[in-house]
Protein backbone atom coordinates (compact mmCIF):
# COMPACT_ATOMS: atom_id res chain seq x y z
CA UNK A 1 0.00 0.00 0.00
CA UNK A 2 1.74 3.62 -1.03
CA UNK A 3 2.28 5.48 1.81
CA UNK A 4 0.37 3.53 4.10
CA UNK A 5 -3.30 4.38 3.16
CA UNK A 6 -5.35 1.81 1.57
CA UNK A 7 -6.99 2.83 -2.17
CA UNK A 8 -10.23 3.26 -0.49
CA UNK A 9 -8.33 5.97 1.25
CA UNK A 10 -7.03 7.00 -1.79
CA UNK A 11 -10.36 7.22 -3.50
CA UNK A 12 -12.28 8.92 -1.17
CA UNK A 13 -9.95 11.81 0.00
CA UNK A 14 -11.88 14.70 0.32
CA UNK A 15 -12.33 17.53 -2.22
CA UNK A 16 -10.45 15.04 -4.61
CA UNK A 17 -11.16 14.53 -8.06
CA UNK A 18 -8.97 12.47 -10.61
CA UNK A 19 -9.01 14.42 -13.58
CA UNK A 20 -8.02 11.97 -17.11
CA UNK A 21 -4.52 11.89 -18.30
CA UNK A 22 -4.53 11.63 -21.83
CA UNK A 23 -0.69 11.64 -22.16
CA UNK A 24 -0.94 8.36 -19.73
CA UNK A 25 -3.68 6.62 -21.27
CA UNK A 26 -3.86 4.03 -23.55
CA UNK A 27 -5.99 5.95 -26.36
CA UNK A 28 -2.83 8.58 -26.82
CA UNK A 29 -1.02 5.49 -28.22
CA UNK A 30 -3.65 4.32 -30.48
CA UNK A 31 -4.13 8.05 -31.22
CA UNK A 32 -0.85 8.71 -32.01
CA UNK A 33 -0.29 5.53 -34.26
CA UNK A 34 -3.56 6.85 -36.21
CA UNK A 35 -2.34 10.31 -36.96
CA UNK A 36 0.87 9.39 -38.07
CA UNK A 37 -0.53 7.75 -40.87
CA UNK A 38 -3.25 10.44 -41.92
CA UNK A 39 -1.19 13.13 -41.14
CA UNK A 40 2.18 11.61 -43.45
CA UNK A 41 4.79 13.57 -41.77
CA UNK A 42 2.69 17.38 -41.32
CA UNK A 43 2.80 18.40 -37.83
CA UNK A 44 0.08 20.65 -37.87
CA UNK A 45 -2.49 18.04 -39.43
CA UNK A 46 -0.54 15.87 -36.74
CA UNK A 47 -1.56 18.38 -33.83
CA UNK A 48 -5.27 18.78 -35.07
CA UNK A 49 -5.92 15.14 -35.62
CA UNK A 50 -4.21 14.16 -31.99
CA UNK A 51 -6.54 17.35 -30.56
CA UNK A 52 -9.79 15.57 -32.19
CA UNK A 53 -8.87 12.43 -30.86
CA UNK A 54 -8.06 13.38 -27.04
CA UNK A 55 -11.72 15.50 -27.62
CA UNK A 56 -13.53 11.78 -28.07
CA UNK A 57 -12.86 11.53 -24.23
CA UNK A 58 -15.99 13.03 -22.63
CA UNK A 59 -15.15 12.53 -19.80
CA UNK A 60 -12.45 15.24 -17.94
CA UNK A 61 -12.22 13.33 -14.30
CA UNK A 62 -13.93 10.65 -12.17
CA UNK A 63 -14.73 11.06 -8.13
CA UNK A 64 -15.88 9.27 -5.10
CA UNK A 65 -18.73 11.72 -3.00
CA UNK A 66 -20.27 11.51 0.11
CA UNK A 67 -24.10 12.65 0.84
CA UNK A 68 -26.44 11.82 3.32
CA UNK A 69 -24.47 8.74 4.28
CA UNK A 70 -24.48 7.34 0.85
CA UNK A 71 -20.87 6.99 -1.83
CA UNK A 72 -21.46 8.16 -5.66
CA UNK A 73 -19.41 7.29 -8.42
CA UNK A 74 -19.06 10.52 -10.57
CA UNK A 75 -18.19 10.99 -14.24
CA UNK A 76 -17.14 14.56 -14.41
CA UNK A 77 -17.10 16.88 -17.55
CA UNK A 78 -15.43 20.65 -17.25
CA UNK A 79 -17.12 22.95 -18.69
CA UNK A 80 -15.03 26.23 -18.26
CA UNK A 81 -14.76 26.70 -14.30
CA UNK A 82 -17.81 24.70 -14.05
CA UNK A 83 -17.99 20.52 -12.88
CA UNK A 84 -20.58 18.77 -14.10
CA UNK A 85 -21.87 15.25 -13.47
CA UNK A 86 -22.08 13.29 -16.33
CA UNK A 87 -22.44 10.31 -14.17
CA UNK A 88 -23.61 9.97 -10.24
CA UNK A 89 -24.18 6.43 -9.72
CA UNK A 90 -25.05 5.54 -6.00
CA UNK A 91 -22.75 2.98 -5.35
CA UNK A 92 -21.08 0.53 -2.19
CA UNK A 93 -17.55 -0.78 -1.73
CA UNK A 94 -17.72 -4.11 -2.38
CA UNK A 95 -13.77 -5.58 -2.37
CA UNK A 96 -10.15 -4.35 -1.48
CA UNK A 97 -7.15 -5.56 -2.32
CA UNK A 98 -3.73 -4.00 -1.97
CA UNK A 99 -4.11 -1.76 -4.58
CA UNK A 100 -7.64 -1.49 -6.24
CA UNK A 101 -11.29 -0.79 -5.04
CA UNK A 102 -14.20 -2.38 -6.45
CA UNK A 103 -17.33 -0.26 -6.06
CA UNK A 104 -20.96 -2.34 -6.44
CA UNK A 105 -23.71 -0.02 -7.86
CA UNK A 106 -26.46 0.31 -5.95
CA UNK A 107 -28.71 2.03 -8.21
CA UNK A 108 -29.40 4.16 -11.43
CA UNK A 109 -27.57 6.85 -12.70
CA UNK A 110 -28.60 9.98 -11.72
CA UNK A 111 -25.97 12.23 -13.93
CA UNK A 112 -26.93 14.66 -16.37
CA UNK A 113 -25.98 11.99 -19.31
CA UNK A 114 -27.02 9.08 -17.67
CA UNK A 115 -25.12 5.83 -18.72
CA UNK A 116 -25.99 2.47 -18.62
CA UNK A 117 -25.03 1.13 -14.84
CA UNK A 118 -22.19 -1.84 -15.22
CA UNK A 119 -21.79 -4.54 -12.84
CA UNK A 120 -19.38 -3.59 -10.52
CA UNK A 121 -16.72 -0.42 -11.49
CA UNK A 122 -12.72 -1.77 -10.41
CA UNK A 123 -10.46 1.65 -9.70
CA UNK A 124 -6.62 -0.11 -9.83
CA UNK A 125 -5.06 2.61 -7.48
CA UNK A 126 -1.53 2.15 -8.71
CA UNK A 127 -0.35 4.93 -5.80
CA UNK A 128 -1.25 7.60 -4.36
CA UNK A 129 -1.75 10.09 -7.58
CA UNK A 130 -3.62 7.85 -9.62
CA UNK A 131 -6.39 5.43 -10.44
CA UNK A 132 -6.85 3.68 -13.46
CA UNK A 133 -10.48 2.51 -15.40
CA UNK A 134 -10.08 -0.29 -17.51
CA UNK A 135 -12.96 0.89 -20.70
CA UNK A 136 -13.72 -2.69 -22.99
CA UNK A 137 -13.44 -0.03 -25.79
CA UNK A 138 -10.56 2.60 -25.15
CA UNK A 139 -7.93 0.20 -22.63
CA UNK A 140 -6.58 1.49 -19.73
CA UNK A 141 -7.51 5.21 -18.81
CA UNK A 142 -5.53 6.93 -15.95
CA UNK A 143 -6.49 9.75 -14.17
CA UNK A 144 -4.39 11.85 -11.29
CA UNK A 145 -5.29 13.37 -8.48
CA UNK A 146 -6.47 17.22 -8.60
CA UNK A 147 -7.43 18.44 -4.90
CA UNK A 148 -9.38 21.50 -3.94
CA UNK A 149 -11.45 21.32 -7.57
CA UNK A 150 -14.46 20.10 -6.32
CA UNK A 151 -17.82 21.36 -7.69
CA UNK A 152 -20.93 20.03 -6.84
Amino acid sequence: MPGGRTPRDIVTAPDTIFMFSFNQSDVMQKAEKECEEKSKGDAKKNADCMAKEKAKIQVDGVALKEENGKWYFLKIRRKGQVLVNLSKIPVEFADETGNSVVLKPTGKDQGTAPKAVPDSITLEVPNDYQIVLTDPELGKLVYEAKIGIVGQ
